[in-house]
């Protein structure tokens, strides 16, 4: 029953070195179906060839970038996915904002909200994921806050993100363990506050 909701999207975060015949007819198979609207994918790694294949699918399925976290090797920065953007018309982006917290960033930032005044309308949606630094803690996750909470508490004053986050879905992303339910909750009413805000 899921996989007949308007919204269905699928994460393929390990393209890098696909063969592209291959992808192709995988592909081919998706668009067929009619099932899922959206491909999810991690920028790094993926070849010129493999871009195009992508773009090809436009009109059938959208392709959505999703911007990285401190683990991978590029594609942490708005200026690299603003040139993925540029380069590739009919792909999207997944704005995940703990990675760019994660990878240095803030969510008032004035270079957020030049990229999301420039870009708002390729966003396709937001995720809101755990954060590596709490990986390895999921025995102690409730003390942990996920990043989006965590510099909440410093400033809830991000109303770009807030503006784009009241138009697309937010994906809250991520292994939860059930002590740490608390802090999911105390997200989901952060992300109820910044829609209504707007």
């Amino acid at each position: 029953k899921a996989l007949t909701l308007p919204n269905t999207s699928l994460h393929l975060p390990a393209l890098a070195g696909a063969d592209p015949k291959e992808l192709r007819e995988a592909f081919a198979v998706l668009a067929h179906t009619a099932v899922i609207r959206e491909l999810t994918v991690h920028p790094p790694g993926i070849d010129a060839e493999s871009w195009e294949i992508l773009e090809g699918l436009a009109g059938s399925i959208a392709v959505s970038a999703e911007n990285m976290d401190p683990r991978a090797p590029a594609f942490q920065s708005l200026h690299e996915m603003a040139v993925l953007l540029e380069t590739y018309h009919s792909v999207h982006m997944t704005f995940d904002v703990c990675h760019w917290i994660e990878a240095g960033g803030r969510l008032d930032a004035p270079e957020v909200k030049d990229f999301l005044d420039e870009f708002k309308p390729r966003i396709s949606k937001l995720h809101v994921s755990v954060p590596q630094s709490a990986h390895q803690m999921y025995d102690n996750f409730a003390q942990v806050h996920h990043c989006l909470v965590a510099q909440s508490s410093q400033s809830l004053s991000f109303p770009a993100v807030c503006a784009v986050g009241a138009a697309v879905p937010w994906v809250i992303e991520g292994y939860v363990p059930f002590e740490g339910y608390p802090v999911l909750l105390e997200e989901i009413a952060l992300l109820q506050r910044c829609r209504s805000s707007v």
